[in-house]
């Protein structure tokens, strides 16, 4: 599925759709929608923001790790206090590597000091 993403990458805006409503559809798996985000970053489509926030609702750390990745590639002011909230509340971790775990809080943190840098 990851390499079909990365082939709509080229086509565009079009493909965003596409790639918004799998982000959105809960019954994907959060391996797909967290890939979905990856290449929704590089398409910045218009309503973004939105869906992401929704997205956070989901359980899966794998998703909420990539959501709070992509909120700080976004630039977007609007999504500072998403980003406090993660900070705040989010004690998830993700192993990215056997040995190698990351927290969802640490990285809402780095997203947060993106945004606030300018």
């Amino acid at each position: 599925m990851y390499t079909a993403m990365v082939r709509l990458r080229a086509i565009g805006e079009t493909a965003a759709l596409g790639l918004l409503r799998i982000v959105a559809d809960r019954a994907q798996s959060s391996g797909a929608r967290s890939r979905a985000v990856d290449v929704l970053i590089d398409l910045r489509p218009v309503g973004l923001l939105p869906i992401l926030v929704d997205a956070l609702k989901d359980g899966s750390v794998d998703l909420r790790w990539s959501i709070a990745k992509a909120l700080g590639s976004l630039k977007d002011p609007s999504a500072i206090p998403v980003l406090e909230q993660l900070v705040s509340n989010d004690r998830g971790e993700v192993m990215l590597q056997p040995g190698f775990t990351v927290y969802v809080r640490d990285v809402a943190i780095e997203a947060l000091a993106k945004l606030r840098r300018g």
